[in-house]
């Protein structure tokens, strides 16, 4: 297996993650596009939920994610969170969306999950 470094093409450092942490073939992964996407996704859906319920950011970071600090956070491209994170705090979203607001454009909403409550 061919390590990173052996693309001369792509330089890879020793530090991750990196903006091409991934060459697969001829395509490169961007790892910080992916990334800024997600950062994105999430601060649509906190800012119309926060607007919706007239909550600040930091009680709706404290509700969502476990952090009051979560949403101030993301400004800053220093800070990473994990896939997990993300999939928890959207899918939080989701579970409590308001009726009367509507969900952010270009951001995938989690399918609802229906619990059948004869096999619970």
């Amino acid at each position: 297996m061919a390590d990173l470094s052996d693309f001369s093409e792509f330089s890879a450092s020793r530090k991750f993650p990196t903006e091409f942490a991934c060459v697969v073939g001829i395509f490169r992964l961007l790892s910080a596009t992916m990334e800024s996407e997600l950062r994105s996704n999430l601060m649509a859906c906190a800012s119309a939920y926060a607007s919706a319920r007239s909550v600040s950011m930091a009680t709706l970071g404290r509700l969502a994610a476990g952090d009051w600090r979560f949403f101030d956070r993301l400004d800053d491209d220093a800070k990473t969170f994990t896939a997990r994170k993300y999939d928890e705090v959207i899918r939080w979203f989701s579970d409590r969306w308001p009726e009367d607001a509507v969900w952010p454009s270009g951001v995938e909403r989690p399918a609802l999950v229906v619990v059948d409550e004869a096999r619970a």
